[in-house]
């Protein structure tokens, strides 16, 4: 995957736009600057986009083992500060992409350990939007099996009455009364 190089030296608006653009999220630079502000960008920040765009985002703090268990890729914040994206997590060794990094490469776990804070941003595999999107669908599925019941229901309701009154309705109209015929 070929992406445009971020003008700006913040590591955390490079990290963010190749986990959007990850994720199927596609936003020039200039716009995802302008959608954290100002001042250097942290977890929360990051978070906070993120979600903006329809996914739900985590920040969790976790060790070596249970990396493996966590969605990935995802954003590990730096004891020095900045982040890098991790791709994947093999027994003894990371997928990693850092920020001045033209592509990924493999770090061992005592390298990435002593970088790590401990901590990851991820996207959580069910995200808010996704949630809502099926509630709604579900919703409107019984909203739509509802209409024919209620269809036939107002049909036996009002059958019933309009049958009766109608054939005696026409048969008034079909004979003439008797009171009309003679006079």
């Amino acid at each position: 995957m070929q992406t445009r190089r971020i003008e700006d030296s913040d590591p955390g608006h490079f990290v963010l736009h190749i986990l959007l653009r990850l994720y199927q999220v596609e936003i020039e630079p200039t716009e995802l600057r302008l959608r954290t502000g100002p001042g250097p960008v942290t977890p929360d920040i990051i978070i906070r986009c993120i979600r903006t765009f329809g996914l739900d985002a985590r920040l969790g703090r976790t060790d070596w083992a249970g990396l493996s268990r966590l969605p990935l890729p995802g954003i590990a914040p730096l004891t020095a500060g900045g982040f890098l994206v991790l791709g994947k997590v093999l027994p003894e060794q990371a997928v990693v992409l850092m920020p001045d990094a033209k592509r990924p490469a493999l770090r061992s776990r005592s390298e990435f350990e002593a970088q790590w804070d401990g901590r990851l941003i991820f996207i959580a595999k069910s995200s808010r939007l996704t949630r809502w999107r099926l509630r709604v669908e579900a919703s409107l599925t019984a909203a739509l099996a509802a209409i024919p019941r209620m269809a036939s229901g107002l049909r036996r309701k009002t059958a019933s009455p309009l049958t009766s009154a109608t054939p005696r309705a026409a048969q008034d109209q079909a004979q003439p009364s008797a009171d009309r015929t003679t006079s």
